[in-house]
């Protein structure tokens, strides 16, 4: 295939890549209406600054505690109430969360030749949750959760689950997502990387390590020419 000469294994980051983060924001808008865009904006930017903050203080939390922080940040930013009711309901659809168009048929057909997988920063509950959810595990041969190290992205030690986990020596693997930054970490690492450029607004990162290839849509990666 057209992407992926000398891969052995294909993995995946999880949000923003595979699951649709956008599909809750029916439920935000509910339940915020005018204010749920920013709220939006603020909770996923918040939840990565978290990830990044307490890998670096050596303080782990589970994904599914940090989203949740995040999220009463982004009610506090808005000065909106966030009660133990409504924090359970968005929560809860955090756990259900779409799959892109793109993804199932991609992946039935990829894992006919390669072996697949998934690396994410979401913790193993989560994880596992989703994949069921959509109906991917008779693809996805791995769900690999930072849980196994308690670091995230983009910490050397989490793609190095792959190769402790797989088997796959990270010149036979092929990385993912849609998240420059995580790009950068899977290159410095060592993996080969596919930015999956899901925006046009979304721009490459000045880090030195670049994806080795760029793709607007997954199915691009069943093109053999």
């Amino acid at each position: 295939m057209k992407h992926l000469p000398g891969i052995s294994a294909v993995f995946f980051d999880a949000y923003g890549t595979l699951f649709n983060i956008n599909s809750i924001s029916q439920r935000l808008e509910f339940h915020f209406g005018d204010k749920a865009e920013a709220i939006h904006q603020i909770w996923r930017h918040k939840q990565l600054e978290y990830t990044w903050l307490r890998t670096l203080m050596n303080r782990y939390k589970p994904f599914y505690e940090i989203t949740e922080e995040a999220l009463l940040y982004a009610c506090n930013q808005q000065k909106v109430p966030l009660s133990l009711n409504l924090l359970d309901d968005l929560m809860e659809h955090y756990f259900i969360l779409n799959v892109y168009p793109d993804v199932k048929k991609t992946l039935q057909k990829l894992s006919e030749n390669f072996e697949l997988g998934i690396l994410s920063n979401a913790n193993q509950e989560m994880l596992d949750k989703a994949v069921t959810r959509n109906k991917l595990q008779d693809h996805i041969e791995y769900a690999l959760s930072v849980d196994a190290v308690q670091k995230y992205k983009p910490t050397p030690e989490v793609y190095e689950l792959i190769r402790t986990q797989s088997g796959f020596e990270p010149e036979h693997v092929a990385f993912i997502s849609a998240n420059t930054w995580d790009i950068s970490g899977a290159a410095s690492y060592g993996l080969k990387t596919i930015w999956l450029q899901r925006s046009s607004n979304t721009y490459k990162e000045v880090l030195d390590y670049d994806a080795d290839s760029c793709i607007k849509s997954l199915n691009e990666l069943l093109q053999k020419h």
